[in-house]
């Protein structure tokens, strides 16, 4: 015969197991409002973080994809010699 305690945890036990299931479910299910959900609770988190400066030791370079285009004249002639980083921003 089952102990006491271990009888009165069943109920509490089915429920946990049933909410996992539920969960579970929901989260292989996939509807779109969860991803939309999801996307503004990201959006708030960094709305509500606020601005942050840059680090300053990152830097954004771009590749123009014409230049590597087979008609083009040379990938690498450029006709003004490139700014230096210090002066792009």
């Amino acid at each position: 015969m089952a102990s006491r305690a271990r009888t009165a945890r069943r109920p509490h036990l089915l429920i946990a197991l049933g909410v996992i299931a539920l969960i579970g479910a929901i989260w292989y299910i996939a509807p779109g409002f969860l991803h939309t959900i999801e996307f503004n609770l990201y959006n708030e988190h960094f709305r509500l973080r606020g601005r942050r400066a840059p680090n300053p030791q990152v830097a954004i370079v771009t590749i123009d994809e014409p230049r590597f285009s087979p008609g083009s004249f040379s990938a690498w002639t450029r006709p003004a010699p490139p700014r230096s980083p210090s002066t792009c921003s």
